[in-house]
């Protein structure tokens, strides 16, 4: 398995990587859980903790995004076709 420097990733990493998963699926209440498999996070570039925790703010940051996309496309719905003015 591979990091960003040297194509390896270290036992600590492999460690703290789990054990920050871990805490993140444990803090989700059941809401959602994210995979244990540094096979899987390594295919998006992710070999730390660091590099995750960028992934899923970068992710929180798209779905507000589209959010708000929606939102707007919504209220322009409502005023075209229902004739509301805001």
């Amino acid at each position: 398995m591979m990091n960003n420097e040297n194509n390896i990733y270290t036992p600590e990493q492999q460690i703290d990587l789990r054990n920050y998963i871990r805490e993140i699926n444990e803090s989700s209440d059941g809401g959602f859980a994210l995979t244990e498999s540094l096979e899987h996070w390594s295919g998006y570039g992710i070999y730390t903790r660091d590099q995750l925790g960028d992934y899923l703010d970068d992710c929180v940051r798209q779905e507000e995004c589209e959010d708000d996309e929606s939102d707007t496309e919504l209220m322009d719905y409502y005023i075209t076709r229902m004739g509301m003015n805001y």
